[in-house]
């Protein structure tokens, strides 16, 4: 078996974020687009990534600047299943995926929303250069130790330190605090971002707009 691939020789996103540091927000916004593009592809083929994040995503030509989604080892072949695997990386992955959304009648039935929260995770680092929630690369594992651990100090109190991210995270997905802004504010981002960002990384899948909602929003912001 022979597979031609595309070949590209600019790197990845994540190179090019260390490289050209915190980027304007037309450019941060010129990137999202075409990823959105890629994914509304990609969903209207019934298809899901579950492991999109800035080393998945390709500077095709820096001048003018072009990315593409690479890496589909992780994909799924969406038809009448239920996303249930946790694959991914868990710093750009979707509370339903890892476990901390708990809803029966609502956990497993959209699939394409675990792509519209990695995108929002991707596109909060390129406003503020963090991710939402600063989470360290654990085994599937470790991360269900860790999220009992959390909630464990959750109930008592107490304070875990390497763990208070995650205790955040799951304040967040509870609905007990709002998705963390600040850096936004502070960085003088738009009202605009703020609103597409807190729109995508919903705890609630079914909350989530669609790809080609998003694409839409992306193009309306690029126009203000």
């Amino acid at each position: 078996l022979y597979i031609t691939m595309e070949y590209l020789e600019n790197g990845d996103l994540s190179v090019y974020l260390k490289t050209q540091g915190r980027l304007p927000e037309g450019t941060i916004l010129n990137i999202i687009t075409q990823v959105l593009h890629g994914l509304v592809v990609l969903h209207e083929r019934n298809i899901c990534h579950r492991d999109l994040k800035p080393q998945n995503i390709l500077i095709a030509s820096p001048r003018p600047l072009r990315v593409k989604i690479a890496d589909f080892g992780t994909s799924k072949y969406i038809k009448e299943t239920e996303v249930r695997t946790r694959v991914g990386t868990v710093e750009y992955t979707a509370p339903e995926v890892l476990g901390l959304w708990t809803s029966k009648t609502r956990r497993n039935h959209f699939p394409y929303a675990l792509d519209i929260w990695s995108m929002g995770c991707i596109f909060y680092e390129m406003i503020t250069s963090k991710r939402p929630f600063t989470l360290v690369h654990l085994t599937s594992t470790a991360i269900s130790t860790l999220i009992a651990e959390a909630e464990t100090a959750l109930e008592t109190g107490v304070e875990a330190g390497e763990e208070m991210d995650m205790q955040l995270f799951l304040k967040f997905c509870s609905g007990a605090m709002p998705l963390p802004l600040e850096e936004f504010e502070r960085l003088g981002a738009s009202k605009e971002a703020g609103l597409f960002v807190k729109a995508v990384l919903q705890a609630d899948p079914s909350m989530r707009p669609s790809a080609l909602e998003c694409l839409e929003e992306a193009k309306r912001m690029i126009d203000i």
